[in-house]
């Protein structure tokens, strides 16, 4: 209906834009994605991630802040409709993200972590 639009490739411009509009934001690759930044710029945004489970996306996206599943299209969409029908808990879960976000992935605490981790690999 109106309320969702599959888009194709987007400037990182309206990327921005469209994730922080959004309630919910869904990737479905067909591979396994090793780390998932768009997850994260989703939980950053205050946007619930809604995403196949595997790999790393699952240290991302955990019950607290976003729903995983099994990789079947139909799963993603039952997975979707639940989060869009239940608007407060949607709301937890967005407000969870940006904290995790905040806390976890902004770059004063990824800089200092890859900086120690680089300095114990260096001795």
């Amino acid at each position: 209906g109106d309320r969702g639009r599959f888009l194709g490739f987007v400037s990182a411009e309206d990327k921005a834009e469209l994730i922080n509009a959004a309630t919910v934001l869904t990737a479905a690759p067909e591979k396994k994605e090793h780390f998932g930044i768009v997850y994260i710029e989703a939980l950053a945004a205050g946007t619930v991630p809604v995403a196949y489970a595997g790999g790393g996306v699952d240290s991302i996206v955990t019950p607290d802040v976003g729903v995983l599943t099994e990789r079947d299209p139909a799963r993603l969409g039952e997975a979707i409709g639940a989060v869009l029908a239940n608007p407060d808990h949607a709301s937890q879960l967005a407000a969870a993200g940006r904290k995790r976000a905040v806390a976890k992935y902004a770059k004063e605490h990824l800089g200092d972590e890859l900086n120690d981790w680089l300095l114990e690999r260096a001795s």
